[in-house]
C-alpha cells in the first residue's frame, strides 16, 4: 500500500519547508512547519526545523521553545540538544546552554561541531582553561576550520595571553579572511596593545565587509586618528556622521581630529555636539576642558561636570575622565587644593582599572638587563653593523618632559617631517636581547630598514624625520647601533614638574606606574639611571641634552642649537612651532597651538604642601 494522502501531503510540505529554510525564506518555513505541527505536534524533526527558522531570524527565545519540545520528545536527539544549546547560548543562558551542549557531544562524540559548542559555552561562562582543554584536540583534528582558531583566540584573550590570542586569531583570518568575529577581536586586541598599523589592517577589512556599519567605520576612524592620519580619519568620521548625525562617539572623535589639527573652535562644536547626543559621558567633557584654558566664563561647564560626576549610573571610566576634567578646570581657575583632590580621585580610579599593578622589581630588572647588554665596550665592538642613513631624529625623555614642543620646533623646518610617536622600537627592542642580556643583532639591519620605510610612510617627502616616542630612551643603545649617524635629542625637564604632569594628565598609554606618586618617582629614578648609563656608554656627540626650561626661556638660542646639531641650516619657522600645520597627538594639545610660554615652568610651586612623594625629587629640582 502507498503512503496515505495526508502523510504524503505533510511529507511534501516538509520538503518545501526544508527548501525554504535552505533558500533563506524563513517566514515561509515557519508557516509551513506550523501547519505540519497542527497534525504532528510532537514530531522531533519538524520541531527542530521550526526552531531553525526562528533561529535564523534571531528569534532565539522563540526558537529555544521548539528545540526544547524536540528534546522532551526525543532526549537522544543530538541535533535537538545541539540547537537548543545554540539558541540558549545566543540568548545569554550560558549555563543551560552548556548542559545541552555536553549532552549533544556525549550523544555524538565524533561530532566536532558539538564539541566546539561546549567550548563556546565555557568561554561565555569565563571558564577559559576548561574551554582550551576542549579546543586543543579540535585544533589538531580540524586545523583548517577558522571558527576553532577564533574560539581558541577568545579563550586565550580571556586568560590575558594576548600574544597567543593574536596568533590564533590571525590563523583564523588566514583561513577565512571574511570571518567578522576573528577580525573584530584581532582589531580590538591589536588596538589595545598599541599595534595600530596592524589594527588598521583589520579595521579596513571589517569596513569593506560591513560597508553599512557605522561601528566598523567609527573604529577605523579612531585608529587612523590615533596614528595621526587625521585627514583619513576625518573622511571616515564624516561618513559616519552623515549617516548618523547623533552618533556621539563620532562627534567626539571628529572633535579630537580638529583638536589635533589645531582647529580649536571646530573641536569645541563637536565636543558640545557629542555632549548633547549623550550627556552622561566623561570623554567629551575632558576633551572640552583640555581644549583651552578654562576661565570663569566656562564655570557653567564645571558646574555640569560636578553634577554629573556624582551620578550613580556613571561607569568608573567616565567618572575618572570627569575627575581629570575637574582637576584641569580647577587648576586653570586657581583652586589648586581642589584640583589636586580631583586628580587624586582620577588616579585612584585609573589605578583600580589596571589589570596588573606596578611591579618595581620587574621594572628594575628590565633596566638592569638593558645596562648589562649595551655596555660601552659592546657598543664599540658592534658599531659598524647598522645603516648609514641620516633620516631618523629621535626625541626622547621622560613622558611629559617637553618632547612634543621639541618635535614641533624641529618639524617646523622644511627638511624635517614629524612622525609623532612610533612604537616600533619599543615593541621590537627585546628581540635583540637574549635571556642572559646577550645581544643578538643578526637581523638588526632588516628591522632598521623596515623602520625607515615606516618613517617615510608616516612623513613622506622629508629627508629627515622626527620620532618623538619619549620612552625610546630605553632603546638608545640599539638605536645607535641601527643608525650610527642618527641624531638623538634628549629633553630634560624639572623632575618635580615632570612627575606632577604625569600624575595630573590622562595618558592614552596604560602605564601601571603612572597613578601613584611613589611609583612615578621610582620610575623616574630608573629613567635617570638609564640616561646616565647612555651618557657614559654612547660615543661623544651622539646625543644632545636639551633643558625644557631653557627652550621656553631662550627659544631662539636652543632652537638654533638643535637645528645645528641636526646638521641643517637655520630657518626662522622654527621660532613659531605653534604655526606648524602637522597634526599633533598629545594630552596637552591646546598648549601646542600657543606661542611658546613659560607658565608650566616651576608649576610644582602651585601645589606646595600637596606634592607627597614628589618632594623626594626636590634635590634635583
Amino acid at each position: 500500500m502507498g503512503m496515505p494522502s495526508t502523510l504524503r501531503h505533510l511529507d511534501q510540505m516538509m520538503g518545501q519547508a526544508n527548501l525554504a529554510l535552505g533558500q533563506g525564506r524563513f517566514s515561509e518555513c515557519e508557516a509551513l512547519t506550523d501547519r505540519i505541527l497542527v497534525e504532528l505536534p510532537d514530531h522531533p524533526a519538524v520541531l527542530v526545523l521550526r526552531g531553525l527558522a526562528g533561529f535564523r531570524q534571531g528569534k532565539f527565545d522563540d526558537s529555544a521553545s521548539f528545540f526544547r519540545r524536540a528534546v522532551a520528545v526525543d532526549p537522544n536527539s543530538a541535533a535537538a540538544c545541539h540547537w537548543l544549546s545554540m539558541a540558549l547560548s545566543a540568548s545569554g543562558h550560558a549555563e543551560d546552554a552548556l548542559v545541552n551542549a555536553r549532552r549533544a557531544a556525549s550523544l555524538n562524540p565524533g561530532d566536532l561541531v558539538a564539541r566546539h559548542q561546549v567550548a563556546v559555552c565555557l568561554i561565555q561562562l569565563g571558564q577559559f582553561e576548561q574551554a582550551l582543554t576542549v579546543l586543543r584536540p579540535l585544533l589538531t583534528q580540524a586545523p583548517n576550520v577558522a571558527v576553532v582558531h577564533y574560539s581558541t583566540g577568545l579563550a586565550l584573550k580571556g586568560l590575558r595571553q594576548v600574544e597567543e590570542a593574536i596568533r590564533e586569531l590571525k590563523r583564523a583570518v588566514k583561513i577565512d579572511s571574511a570571518h567578522v568575529g576573528s577580525l573584530t577581536s584581532l582589531r580590538d586586541l591589536q588596538y589595545e596593545g598599541g599595534m595600530l598599523e596592524e589594527a588598521e589592517v583589520a579595521a579596513r577589512l571589517l569596513s569593506r565587509l560591513e560597508p553599512e556599519s557605522s561601528a566598523s567605520q567609527l573604529w577605523l576612524g579612531r585608529i587612523l586618528m590615533e596614528r595621526g592620519l587625521t585627514a583619513a580619519a576625518e573622511a571616515e568620521l564624516t561618513v559616519v556622521l552623515a549617516r548618523d548625525p547623533k552618533n556621539y562617539e563620532a562627534a567626539l572623535l571628529m572633535g579630537m581630529v580638529h583638536q589635533m589639527q589645531g582647529r580649536i573652535d571646530a573641536a569645541d562644536v563637536c565636543f558640545y555636539g557629542s555632549i548633547e547626543a549623550n550627556p552622561k559621558q566623561g570623554a567629551a567633557y575632558l576633551a572640552l576642558a583640555s581644549n583651552r584654558r578654562m576661565n570663569k566664563e566656562q564655570q557653567g561647564i564645571v558646574d555640569r561636570v560636578l553634577q554629573l560626576v556624582s551620578d550613580e549610573d556613571l561607569g568608573s571610566g567616565d567618572r575618572m575622565q570627569l575627575h581629570y576634567a575637574l582637576g584641569k578646570a580647577n587648576e586653570d581657575l586657581g583652586d589648586y587644593r581642589e584640583a589636586m583632590a580631583q586628580f587624586d580621585e582620577a588616579n585612584r580610579l585609573a589605578a583600580a582599572a589596571m589589570e596588573k599593578g606596578f611591579d618595581r622589581n620587574h621594572a628594575a630588572a628590565h633596566v638592569d638587563r638593558i645596562i648589562s647588554a649595551y655596555t660601552r665596550d659592546r657598543l664599540a665592538e658592534t658599531s659598524s653593523i647598522g645603516l648609514t642613513s641620516t633620516q631618523p631624529i629621535f626625541v626622547v625623555g621622560m613622558i611629559r618632559s617637553g618632547t612634543t614642543l621639541t618635535e614641533q620646533i624641529l618639524s617646523s623646518h622644511s627638511m624635517i617631517g614629524g612622525a609623532g610617536e612610533l612604537d616600533f622600537w619599543l615593541k621590537n627592542a627585546n628581540v635583540f636581547l637574549g635571556g642572559t642580556s646577550r645581544l643578538d643583532l643578526g637581523s638588526l639591519r632588516v628591522f632598521a630598514e623596515k623602520y625607515l620605510r615606516l618613517q617615510s610612510q608616516t612623513a613622506p617627502g622629508f629627508p629627515r624625520v622626527v620620532d618623538k616616542m619619549p620612552m625610546n630612551y630605553e632603546a638608545l643603545g640599539l638605536l645607535h647601533l641601527a643608525y650610527p649617524n642618527a641624531k638623538i635629542v634628549h629633553v630634560r625637564r624639572n623632575p618635580v614638574d615632570t612627575c606632577l604632569s604625569i600624575y595630573t594628565t590622562p595618558n592614552r598609554a596604560r602605564l601601571a606606574w603612572a597613578h601613584d606618586r611613589s611609583d612615578i618617582v621610582f620610575q623616574y629614578r630608573l629613567y635617570e639611571r638609564l640616561m646616565e648609563h647612555w651618557r657614559q656608554s654612547l660615543p661623544e656627540g651622539v646625543m644632545l641634552d636639551v633643558e625644557y626650561e631653557e627652550v621656553v626661556s631662550h627659544l631662539e638660542d636652543e632652537a638654533r642649537r638643535m637645528v645645528s646639531y641636526c646638521g641643517l641650516t637655520w630657518e626662522d619657522a622654527c621660532l613659531k612651532p605653534q604655526n606648524n600645520t602637522r597634526s599633533v597627538a598629545t594630552p596637552s594639545v591646546w598648549q601646542v597651538r600657543q606661542p611658546v610660554y613659560r607658565t608650566s615652568v616651576a608649576r610644582w610651586r602651585r601645589y606646595e604642601g600637596l606634592l607627597g612623594a614628589f618632594n623626594n625629587l626636590m634635590a634635583n629640582k
